[in-house]
């Protein structure tokens, strides 16, 4: 699992370094002809980043009428949790990965409770990248409940904090079972 993260960490670490110095090489190569605002947006995992700074369209002579959007990249950098320095003595922008402490796993299990009759139950659980500490949210019968604890080394939860009095008896064991390997 810590490879896998690492492995992405690296992969978009080369994206945007990759991006960065395409931008830089587009733009001191093409002969702007035009340069605007606009109100397109940056999609990141399924969210929309929220920037302080509009993208720019531009328009370069090589590019017939296309346009290319121009990403004000330290606002990008900075929603997606990068930590990002100008660093004036050496002329150049230190931009550092977000910490594993911030990253979250999560894991989806689909158990059934008995309540004068079966009732489904889609149980979100989230963990640190190291497995220590778990949260789990989950909704019955339009009520929404929360449960947060601990993984021992053999993955067994334990709960530290809940807001369900049948936690621990009724839905802990049913997730407990129905745990896999398959984190996002």
């Amino acid at each position: 699992m810590r490879n896998l993260l690492k492995r992405y960490g690296l992969l978009i670490t080369g994206v945007i370094i990759g991006a960065l110095l395409t931008t830089a090489a587009t733009a001191l190569a093409a002969n702007i002809l035009s340069a605007d605002y606009n109100a397109n947006k940056v999609i990141f995992d399924g969210q929309e980043l929220e920037l302080d700074r509009p993208l720019i369209s531009v328009v370069d002579d090589e590019m017939d009428g296309a346009f290319a959007n121009y990403m004000p990249i330290r606002a990008v950098l900075e929603a997606m949790g990068y930590t990002v320095v100008w660093d004036g003595a050496n002329s150049a922008v230190l931009v550092t990965t977000p910490s594993a402490s911030n990253l979250t796993l999560t894991q989806t299990v689909n158990i059934e409770l008995m309540m004068g009759g079966p009732v489904p139950v889609a149980v979100v659980i989230t963990a640190d990248p190291d497995f220590t500490e778990w949260r789990a949210e989950f909704t019955i019968a339009g009520s929404n409940f929360f449960a947060a604890g601990t993984f021992d080394d053999d993955m067994v939860m334990t709960v530290v904090e809940t807001d369900s009095q049948r936690f621990e008896e009724s839905v802990l064991p049913r997730v407990q079972a129905g745990l896999t390997d398959d984190w996002e």
